[in-house]
């Protein structure tokens, strides 16, 4: 039992799992998108706070579902014990399809970008050349890191600290000469009275979506629970304590941009922490610190694939039908569950772009997290007496709030972006057909006929007749 603990990652890796999970392309390319219906600092930033806010009453709630229902899996494992066995195979679907993998291939292709620009911009800059080699880059990425993920937990949590510190390290390096080399812009932070009509537009609610995007992750330390020390103690920490760090550098990073880089400049581009890095320390400092940034991203690709295996391994030991994933190499990694879920971060990769990659994973991402705080309450009304090690801080109205922001995005998503609301139904409606393939009798892969019905039977019979041979 021992032997076994010391396998087992700390709170500091946990955390740092938190970070490396959200700290992705979110924050270095939403800005560009934002900025082509805000001008006003004060309205930017507002949206980073709001989306801090959410993510934080979020993993609020996390932390006191991961107390009350220990074990790996994330939302599968909550959404399975709270609404049953159907409701958790469609979580666990949405974790296996979409919730990583969209996000591991949006990931690796701005991974791939931010290094051809850096290396080699004159291809970067060729329209013909540039998307089919970041697509064969970005390959390289998730099969590679993929990889390191079937290696030992022990080697796995080493080359994921040290990404993860080299990500904190170069992104406060980053603040810090970006406010002191910087040249500062003709911008105030202070809010004018007309900023506030912007929190109204039908386009404040479409920045919410980017900035959800990249403050997706704070829940990463719950899907692998079983491999977190005292997971009770430890794993509420890692979500808090993760997300207040990501939230505070979210804000800083975002107030450096402003600072230092005309408005203009960042409009429409994907590449926004490459624009104000060349902004900051020229051409070729631009193309070092692009370089950084896009090794940094690693540490979020690798910490989505270890995270999403570990649903596809969990259900893999629940459903008969996908037992498959629920087998592990001889470092006790789920092989098949990271190969699979390789494949498929290739296919989207290769079949949808970079936004609507993002739309729809918002969509789906927040119908799962919006039930299982909702869940919350239903496990409180179900459980009044169960002691916790942690309750939710702020419980209910911290938890309400995530649901009434999460519940506002998803029906404005549904209002105005059908494509992603169809594509997310369609999902869930094929994840349900897969469910009841395996799960149900009637839809069971055993063929019947007369004549084989006859032939099983004669087979039998000539069994029975003939002696046995020793």
């Amino acid at each position: 039992m021992e032997q076994c603990e010391n396998k087992k990652i700390g709170v500091v890796t946990a955390t740092g799992m938190v970070v490396a999970n959200m700290i992705g392309t979110g924050i270095f390319t939403s800005l560009g998108f934002q900025l082509v219906h805000f001008s006003s600092p004060f309205v930017i930033l507002a949206l980073w706070i709001i989306g801090g806010v959410i993510a934080l009453c979020g993993s609020f709630s996390y932390a006191e579902l991961a107390s009350r229902l220990p074990g790996s899996g994330g939302e599968y494992q909550f959404i399975s014990k709270i609404y049953g066995r159907a409701a958790g195979f469609l979580a666990g679907w949405i974790s296996l399809v979409a919730a990583f993998t969209a996000p591991v291939a949006a990931a690796a292709f701005i991974c791939a970008r931010l290094l051809l620009g850096s290396v080699r911009p004159e291809y970067a800059a060729d329209p013909q050349l540039s998307r089919p080699l970041c697509l064969l880059i970005a390959l390289a990425i998730i099969m590679s890191v993929t990889w390191m993920n079937e290696k030992r937990v022990e080697v796995l949590s080493s080359f994921q600290n040290l990404f993860v510190l080299l990500k904190l390290g170069l992104i406060l390096v980053f603040i810090g000469a970006g406010f002191y080399l910087g040249t500062s812009q003709p911008i105030s932070y202070v809010p004018k009275a007309i900023d506030f009509k912007d929190f109204l537009k039908p386009e404040f609610t479409v920045s919410l979506v980017f900035v959800g995007y990249a403050f997706s992750g704070w829940n990463a330390a719950t899907y692998i629970a079983s491999e977190i020390k005292d997971q009770k103690r430890n794993l509420p920490r890692a979500l808090i304590v993760g997300t207040l760090i990501v939230t505070v550098l979210y804000l800083l990073l975002n107030a450096v941009f402003l600072y230092s880089t005309p408005m203009a400049s960042m409009r429409l581009k994907e590449e926004v922490a490459s624009v104000v890095a060349q902004n900051i320390f020229g051409v070729r400092g631009g193309q070092l610190i692009s370089l950084l940034i896009s090794l940094c991203l690693v540490s979020a690709i690798s910490s989505m694939i270890w995270a999403g295996s570990r649903v596809a391994f969990t259900m893999g030991k629940n459903h008969r039908g996908l037992k498959v994933f629920a087998q592990e190499n001889s470092n006790g990694r789920p092989v098949r569950a990271l190969r699979f879920q390789a494949v498929i971060s290739i296919v989207l990769l290769c079949s949808m772009t970079f936004e609507k990659i993002i739309y729809y994973m918002g969509f789906i991402l927040s119908l799962c997290t919006f039930f299982c705080v909702l869940g919350l309450f239903i496990l409180r009304y179900r459980q009044p007496k169960q002691e916790v090690a942690y309750v939710a801080t702020g419980f209910p109205w911290t938890s309400l709030t995530f649901l009434v922001m999460t519940g506002g995005i998803i029906a404005y998503l549904t209002s105005q972006d059908k494509a992603s609301a169809i594509s997310s139904v369609g999902t869930l409606v094929v994840g349900y057909v897969v469910y009841q393939i395996f799960e149900r009798k009637q839809f069971s892969f055993k063929f019947r006929s007369p004549t084989l019905s006859f032939l099983r039977r004669g087979s039998k019979a000539i069994k029975t007749r003939t002696p046995v041979l020793k």
